[in-house]
């Protein structure tokens, strides 16, 4: 809330000073008084516009070699002065420290910006359209999104969107290099195996990574009833302000849920395919030793060698067994 307003050799004002109230305030008086002249003071401390030979030609005061205006808010003092030879300087009173700034063109220091709190909704000159009410739908809807500061939660609600159609087409592209992989395991088994042993040993260190995933789903979850919750109880600039802090928060969960899951669906895949594997192995191993043990069986009814016919003595088949 505007305090105060000085304004010296500023067009018609030689020396003003004017005090608001808190509230409504309304400035009256005969026509060329200088009514207008104090909403021109407010948008040159403003916007540092105009410059150059147009200022001294329309805002100097004739026969003086230097304007200043005083604006005090609630939130500190903001001093502007420009003479007929420089650009001048702005001035800052904050928590009891004066900071001194150059000026170089129509450039407005942030300090001074952020003491005004002061944007193009705020001012209205004297011979513009009336506010909102000669604007489009679109146009005053725009005015009232940059109001309330809705604009900002509409903005992070797309960042999201575009965050979350970046992680799925991810996810697909991820799909197509497991298809790959499965592709290469069931082609090269005997690599496979190769790597087995490894791979076992690092299934629990899997499992926690696992755990760690379900827990960061937790607090997003968490978060999105944050959200919903916020976005039911907006009412100034300060709630919209939590919320996108907790939509920051929102976004670099996601992107750690989603790296997280992907990798374990992954490695999921592969544990799976090697327990396959593990399992057809023994499956072969006993098959082997029951054929070694019925050709043992077989051999020792021979009654004749199969490849001379001749009949087999005991001692004969014994080597023949030995041999084997």
């Amino acid at each position: 809330m505007i305090k105060t307003l000085t304004i010296k050799n500023f067009q018609s004002h030689e020396n003003s000073k004017l005090k608001f109230s808190p509230g409504f305030n309304v400035i009256v008086g005969a026509s060329d008084h200088g009514k207008t002249s104090i909403i021109r003071a407010i948008e040159w401390l403003r916007t540092n516009s105009p410059g150059g030979d147009s200022f001294k030609t329309c805002y100097l005061r004739d026969g003086e070699d230097e304007s200043k205006v005083i604006l005090e808010n609630s939130a500190g003092t903001v001093i502007r002065t420009r003479g007929k030879t420089s650009t001048g300087s702005y001035k800052t009173y904050l928590a009891g420290k004066i900071q001194n700034y150059s000026v170089l063109g129509n450039d407005v220091p942030e300090p001074v910006i952020e003491i005004l709190n002061l944007t193009d909704i705020n001012v209205q000159m004297q011979l513009e359209p009336h506010f909102l009410l000669l604007q489009t739908p679109g146009q005053a809807a725009k005015y009232l999104n940059g109001i309330t500061k809705l604009d900002k939660l509409t903005n992070a609600l797309d960042i999201i969107k575009r965050r979350l159609a970046s992680a799925g087409t991810e996810i697909d592209n991820l799909n197509k290099q497991i298809d790959n992989a499965n592709q290469y395991l069931e082609s090269g088994i005997q690599d496979v195996l190769q790597e087995l042993e490894f791979i076992q040993k690092n299934i629990t260190r899997c499992i926690d990574r696992r755990n760690n995933v379900v827990n960061s789903i937790s607090s997003l979850q968490k978060i999105i009833a944050e959200i919903k919750w916020v976005k039911s109880k907006i009412i100034d600039s300060n709630e919209i302000d939590k919320v996108g802090k907790i939509l920051d928060a929102v976004s670099n969960h996601i992107e750690t849920a989603e790296s997280k899951r992907t990798e374990l669906e992954t490695i999921e895949q592969i544990i799976r395919k090697c327990k396959s594997i593990n399992i057809t192995i023994k499956e072969g191993k006993l098959s082997m030793k029951q054929i070694e043990k019925e050709l043992l069986e077989l051999r020792g009814q021979l009654t004749k060698c199969p490849y001379c016919d001749s009949v087999l003595t005991v001692k004969t088949k014994e080597n023949l067994l030995k041999s084997e």
